[in-house]
């Protein structure tokens, strides 16, 4: 028993001596301090310091296997054989799923708060639905918060968000992105639905409501293409000829066709708007109308609308160009209805200008021509008397819709003038025409600087998209 006591610690020294000689390969100042600890430490345990004994090295495997057994026996496996790849008896084996379809986060979805919802909602009704009154309230109520709501609905509801955040201070930063995804949506509906049959009265709204912020706010061109869309949209689906077709009377409820009329008119003064300040070709044919006007905005939204309302030759009479004097038929001239029929007359303008080179072509006299010139002349005048005596009358500031159909009435008048002035085929117009047409463009041009001046007082957001889109 001493013996193999003995015999062990004679290796350890041999394994610690060994250690030392290597640390003083690497170290010889850092080695000699540790050497005179294990000095130190074999004294303490009985050691003989200072006594050189022999240092002998094994340095074979066999020398030292008496000690440490065989070579084999050294290092122990961690793992005796790969693992396997196969599944464990009994178990299924399943691969996982790569083709998960990707989420696409919208932008939009961190914004969209509900709160924020209701805000924008608000904004539109406030300031956006008085010069754009087609969709009402409590029917857009009724589905605006249904998570199934349709593509045309959901599309509705992103260009009516759109117009209102351009009308707004704290949501100008998310309105490009609004539009984007309204005009996403359309574009795709017209892939997905091209049977006219399967287009709804929310994709024309949308088409219309996005038209006017792409004319105000973005790209004016592209609001020219889009407006373009929207007028043949609106005339595919027959919606200005409503009031003729006995089926679609009888197919919606009242709320639902009075909003259907509404997008038509609205459509049908941007369309005289845009060839005013374009020179573009009408869309919709006055004579080709088959809808009644628009009943008046309170009725609309109360949802107590009257069984029947006038159509467009009850304000107008088409072949004298004259208005029913004190209105014998008892229609209430909305400030949209005004709009309306401003629209009108400058879409009639725009046609006699049109008519000019083709006039004598076909019998036309030239007593004719400037006939129908005067009657055009007072009419407008006598309108733009009304609208400004309703705007100089009201003791707080007018309704922006009855500014709008006042500048319409009196830059008509102006283009009366040109045609006056450009002497078509040579031919003067005759002296009475003539000092009619100079004294209506002095009292447009004094009435326009007063109009002027009473839109600057309006507050920013007051300001129509129709009366910003004339004034460019």
């Amino acid at each position: 028993m001493r013996g193999e006591v003995q015999r062990k610690a004679t290796l350890w020294r041999y394994a610690s001596t060994s250690a030392r000689v290597q640390d003083q390969q690497k170290d010889p100042i850092a080695s000699s301090d540790k050497s005179m600890l294990s000095q130190s430490t074999d004294n303490e345990d009985g050691g003989s310091c200072g006594y050189n004994e022999p240092v002998y090295f094994p340095t074979s495997a066999k020398e030292m296997s008496p000690v440490f057994g065989a070579a084999s026996a050294w290092f122990t496996p961690t793992m005796s054989q790969p693992p396997s790849l196969t599944p464990l008896d009994g178990a299924e084996y399943s691969r996982p799923c790569l083709d998960v379809p990707m989420v696409k986060l919208n932008p939009l979805d961190s914004v969209l708060t509900k709160l924020v919802c209701v805000d924008f909602d608000q904004l539109y009704f406030d300031r956006v639905y008085p010069f754009a009154p087609m969709v009402q309230r409590c029917r857009y109520s009724t589905w605006a918060r249904n998570p199934n709501k349709t593509r045309p609905q959901a599309c509705l509801q992103y260009a009516m968000w759109t117009l209102a955040a351009s009308l707004s201070s704290q949501f100008q930063l998310v309105r490009r992105q609004l539009y984007l995804e309204a005009r996403q949506i359309l574009d795709a509906l017209d892939i997905v639905s091209p049977d006219a049959s399967l287009q709804s009265i929310e994709q024309a709204q949308a088409w219309v409501l996005l038209t006017i912020y792409e004319l105000t706010c973005e790209d004016y061109r592209r609001g020219l293409v889009s407006a373009g869309r929207a007028f043949r949209l609106v005339q595919v689906m027959k919606l200005h000829q409503i009031d003729k077709q006995t089926s679609t009377s009888s197919q919606f409820e009242a709320v639902d066709l009075e909003s259907m009329r509404r997008t038509f008119w609205l459509a049908y003064t941007l369309d005289r708007i845009v060839g005013a300040i374009d020179g573009l070709s009408m869309t919709f044919n006055e004579r080709e109308i088959g809808t009644c006007l628009p009943a008046p905005d309170s009725h609309m939204m109360t949802n107590e609308l009257p069984t029947a309302m006038s159509f467009l030759s009850d304000v107008l009479n088409g072949s004298g160009y004259e208005i029913f004097q004190d209105n014998p038929t008892g229609i209430d001239m909305s400030p949209f209805l005004e709009s309306v029929v401003a629209a009108t007359i400058c879409g009639r303008v725009l046609d006699h200008k049109s008519r000019i080179p083709a006039e004598y072509e076909h019998g036309g006299t030239v007593q004719e021509f400037w006939r129908q010139h005067q009657s055009l002349n007072t009419f407008l005048r006598a309108r733009a008397q009304v609208l400004s005596l309703e705007i100089s009358s009201t003791v707080r500031l007018p309704d922006s819709m009855i500014i709008f159909a006042a500048l319409v009435a009196n830059v008509t008048m102006l283009m009366l003038w040109e045609i006056v002035e450009s002497k078509p085929r040579g031919l003067s117009a005759p002296q009475n025409v003539l000092s009619e047409q100079r004294q209506a463009l002095l009292t447009a041009v004094r009435e326009l600087e007063r109009l002027t001046h009473t839109v600057t007082q309006l507050n920013h957001f007051q300001v129509n998209s129709h009366i910003s889109a004339l004034e460019t």
